[in-house]
């Protein structure tokens, strides 16, 4: 094996005269490992009963060989890609064709039994070419990579146990069923399947021990030559050795597969046709997953990415080409593009060769090669294949998954070996669906679970009434939801929600995060709404996007004689939810505020010093959407709010000015930038009519040097002030973090 790969060539073209050598001699050495390959996938499709297609079906292997080789390297995205009969599409075919057999009348003509067999071919070859160029050609390449790797491994490890099962056909001339288990103690059938078994452990080892990319060819070819040589120069005689089951009887000449002729058309039984097309669909789902699997390889060998629709395009353009040339559905190589690549390929010419060297070989009937080539060599490579797939994707992968995981790609290998890959299909995806629910389920739609006393509305309201919602504000739970939300989370929510109804005086649910929801969640939301209406409390749904609105209310959420609410953000919500607390708790206090003056000599705890500060004081009235002060003006005075609401808002370039506090009453406004010299952060507007004192910088300054303790005095009121704010702002902060 070379120390360090090649840079990747875009084309042939661009190659110097010595890499041209290097390509076209990699192109022939997957050239000659691509010919056993075509023949026990031949003789895997046409065994048994089928036998009959086997000389044309190793020369339909080998068009596809040479057809999709030169396509892939011509136009795919990959340059050293080698393409050509896939393991993941011959099994499926292979069913499929079992299936046309079994569908075709016992007396029917020879000659219409076979052209329905091949014809079942050619057509899954167009429908797979159709359905990879209109995959990449709708970019779909990307929703195909979201299948869930436990359905992709499922489906290569069923894949790999119908090889398994192939190669003990092949070898035994034996159906691998119970039914036929005493057939299998037979000497001669035991004979013939440990020596398969013995050269699938040869190509396993060689393969481990020895990373050479002439390993595996030089491998089979050793098995071939050898058997000829023991066969041919010992009593036994090739002949006997046919007889007895070592090798392919002679085949009748095979003239090449024309699909189209009036003569093979009219031989066909359509009817048995029309029985298989889900299984030509599954050969396209198998397929477009081994292409783009087989394409995710090889970018981590080139170390760059590929054009994955690209490759979807050619590779249907390459099954078109081989079905109208006489082929069926091949593929993108992982394996073998890999062993190019080592062979020292760096671009297009490699591919080309590959292809050009398959068509030299059938150009000089190539089919009856297979004649020589003892079944235990096919036998033993379908072994050897079946085997490192089943190792892992059954074993290997099982550090790599949760037990569940590995017990659906278990189980989607047991329903393909048993049932086809149809079921094995519907299985893996009703599998992933069921997963996927269970687990989404689990995860917490509630992503903080909060109280009004953790997490208040942006109005700054005064002591009395701050310290009344942090005394009651645990009656109102507040849920901030995320994700999508359907059946499973719903009801868990529903569920969550009912116990906190008995203790709650309302419940606010933040749909802000949520990015929809389906119709069996609204209706878990309408069973929260009847469960709140019947203790008539109000269920606060904040942020409802279009879809979550639409949903709901179709679910009738929103009927008249339900207390459920909508609001357009979630602080409105809060706000809402304070005052059905602050009218239950403290609707005497609202009413009767303390004088100002009264509440200037409390906060300064001195009435001499609350004359002296209301002397240098001027008062001012402010009418409902008027100005107190705008964003980014000096900081000339201090405030104190005698009675009004002042809304905090900020201009950050949208349309609409965010609303960031509402000052409620008696407070301060404007004390941060007064004593740090700081421009206004925020206007101020009036929300109600507001009567303010104002304390301007020159003022302040005289009260320092005549009066320094009611300065101070002051100076201890303001921050008092922001130890309250910044403590409910660190018990928001400890809440989130819970």
């Amino acid at each position: 094996m070379q120390a360090s790969l090649p840079p990747v060539a875009s084309g042939f073209w661009q190659l110097e005269a010595g890499e041209v050598a290097r390509n076209i001699a990699a192109g022939l050495v997957c050239a000659m490992l691509t010919l056993p390959i075509a023949f026990s996938y031949a003789a895997l499709m046409f065994g048994g009963e089928r036998a009959i297609g086997l000389p044309t079906g190793v020369s339909m292997a080998l068009v596809t060989g040479a057809v999709v080789a030169i396509v892939a390297a011509l136009l795919g995205s990959i340059a050293f890609g080698i393409a050509g009969p896939i393991s993941e599409s011959a099994v499926p075919l292979a069913v499929m064709l079992a299936s046309v057999a079994q569908a075709v009348p016992a007396d029917a003509a020879p000659e219409a039994r076979l052209a329905t067999l091949l014809f079942a071919l050619t057509m899954a070859a167009l429908l797979n070419g159709a359905g990879l160029f209109m995959l990449g050609w709708l970019r779909a390449a990307v929703a195909v990579r979201y299948v869930p790797y436990p359905v992709v491994a499922g489906f290569v490890a069923g894949t790999g146990w119908l090889l398994t099962l192939a190669a003990v056909r092949i070898a035994t001339d034996l159906p691998p069923r119970f039914a036929d288990l005493p057939r299998f103690l037979d000497s001669g059938v035991l004979l013939r399947l440990g020596v398969a078994l013995g050269f699938g452990a040869l190509l396993t080892v060689a393969m481990t021990r020895l990373r050479h990319y002439l390993t595996l060819p030089l491998v089979l070819l050793a098995g071939i030559v050898g058997s000829l040589a023991v066969f041919t120069w010992t009593p036994i005689g090739l002949d006997t050795a046919r007889a007895l089951g070592w090798y392919f009887p002679p085949m009748p000449q095979a003239s090449p597969w024309m699909p189209w002729t009036p003569s093979v058309l009219h031989a066909v039984d359509w009817s048995a046709i029309g029985t298989v097309l889900p299984d030509m669909a599954a050969v396209l789902v198998v397929t477009a997953l081994a292409v783009l699997m087989s394409a995710s390889t090889l970018e981590v060998v080139a170390r760059r990415d590929c054009d994955m629709n690209r490759q979807l395009k050619v590779e249907g353009i390459a099954a078109l080409t081989a079905a109208l040339l006489g082929g069926f559905a091949g593929g993108l190589s992982a394996s073998r593009s890999m062993i190019n690549r080592m062979a020292g390929a760096t671009g297009r010419l490699s591919g080309i060769a590959c292809g050009l060297g398959i068509a030299a070989i059938l150009a000089f009937d190539g089919a009856q090669l297979i004649t020589f080539v003892p079944k235990f060599v096919l036998s033993g490579l379908l072994l050897y294949l079946g085997g490192q797939f089943l190792w892992r994707w059954t074993v290997s992968v099982r550090r790599e998954l949760m037990i569940v995981d590995w017990l659906t790609v278990v189980g989607i290998m047991l329903v393909i070996a048993h049932s086809g890959y149809v079921a094995g299909v519907a299985a893996g995806v009703l599998a992933a669906c069921l997963i996927f629910a269970v687990r989404y389920s689990r995860m917490p739609i509630v992503k903080h679970s909060l109280t009004l006393a953790e997490r208040r509305s942006s109005v700054d309201r005064p002591p009395a009434l701050s310290a009344a919602l942090l005394t009651a504000g645990g009656k109102v739970p507040i849920l901030q939801l995320q994700g999508f939300v359907f059946f499973g989370s719903a009801y868990r929510l529903l569920e969550q929600v009912r116990g906190m109804l008995p203790n709650a005086r309302a419940v606010v649910l933040d749909f802000r995060l949520v990015s929809g929801l389906d119709s069996s969640a609204a209706m878990s939301f309408q069973k929260m709404a009847h469960a709140a209406a019947a203790r008539k409390l109000p269920l606060c749904l904040a942020g409802l996007n279009d879809t979550a609105e639409t949903e709901l209310r179709r679910a009738g959420l929103f009927a008249a004689w339900l207390t459920a609410e909508r609001f357009g953000t979630l602080d409105q919500a809060l706000e809402r939810c304070e005052e059905l607390l602050l009218d239950d708790a403290v609707h005497g206090q609202r009413q009767q505020a303390e004088p100002f003056e009264a509440w200037i000599s409390r906060e300064l705890q001195s009435d001499e010093a609350a004359r002296l500060l209301r002397a240098r004081t001027v008062r001012t009235m402010h009418a409902p959407g008027e100005t107190l002060c705008l964003q980014g003006e000096a900081t000339t005075s201090l405030m104190f709010v005698e009675s009004g609401r002042v809304n905090i808002v900020l201009n950050h370039g949208s349309p609409r000015p965010l609303r960031l506090r509402v000052m409620d009453g008696r407070t301060v406004l404007g004390e941060m930038a007064f004593f740090t010299g700081a421009a206004r952060s925020a206007s101020m507007i009036a929300e109600t009519p507001v009567v303010v004192h104002s304390l301007n910088r020159d003022a302040y300054e005289q009260l320092i040097r005549d009066h320094p303790e009611v300065a101070q005095a002051m100076t201890a009121f303001a921050i008092r002030l922001m130890a309250e704010r910044l403590n409910v702002a660190n018990r928001l902060v400890a809440a989130y973090e819970r």
